[in-house]
């Protein structure tokens, strides 16, 4: 595989693929509250939308419809009524759903020893846990890594550093809407799960230009 081939993935991952992630969900609880959207974006070596293999996204049925918040959305990736009413009616069920993840993992020759989906996401640890409620534990590690790439403690880390340095601090407020203005990353729609994911890759491909 070529180091900077045109659409490699990242080579110290081995054969592995990383991928952004972006979720909808019905509430700020998983176990309570339900995954009812899902984009997963693979990525080339230049952290850009691979063109190799297409795109993951789906709907999903609320199990839970009695727990769905009724309360105010905000970015962290609860999903508004109308789409949530949109999954109610349009979604798969969230088994079928499972089973289509495992169907386009398998396709797209990801299912090779020791290959998994490393996720790069905004607050990842909130959204594994309701991927691993949605998909059961076993699956969930079988298809995604267990390390991970966050925009939240990349901009953490970032602070550290110039503060060590006494250097201008680069990410005051910790949000996607404040990391997109401040990078110049255009953001049409929080609550669109693969213009949220492709932000998010985005950023990220900002970042990696910054000097340490």
């Amino acid at each position: 595989m070529e180091l900077h081939g045109k659409d490699t993935t990242l080579q110290h991952l081995n054969n592995s693929v990383m991928v952004a992630v972006d979720i909808q969900t019905t509430g700020p609880y998983a176990g309570f509250h339900d995954l009812v959207e899902i984009a997963i974006i693979p990525l080339d070596a230049q952290l850009r939308m691979s063109k190799l293999t297409i795109p993951f996204t789906t709907l999903i049925k609320p199990k839970r419809k009695e727990n769905i918040d009724p309360g105010e959305r905000n970015e962290k990736g609860y999903a508004k009524m109308n789409q949530i009413v949109k999954a109610q009616l349009d979604g798969m069920e969230a088994y079928q759903a499972v089973d289509a993840l495992r169907a386009w993992f398998l396709k797209f020759g990801f299912k090779k020893p020791w290959t998994r989906l490393f996720p790069l996401g905004f607050e990842w640890t909130w959204q594994r846990d309701f991927l691993i409620d949605w998909l059961g534990r076993l699956t969930f590690d079988e298809i995604f890594d267990w390390r991970y790439r966050d925009l939240i403690p990349t901009c953490l880390h970032s602070l550290d550093r110039c503060d060590f340095n006494i250097e201008k601090k680069k990410y005051w407020q910790i949000s996607m809407r404040y990391i997109c203005r401040y990078l110049n990353i255009e953001r049409t729609s929080p609550y669109d799960c693969m213009n949220e994911a492709n932000c998010v890759a985005a950023c990220y491909r900002e970042m990696m230009k910054e000097r340490m």
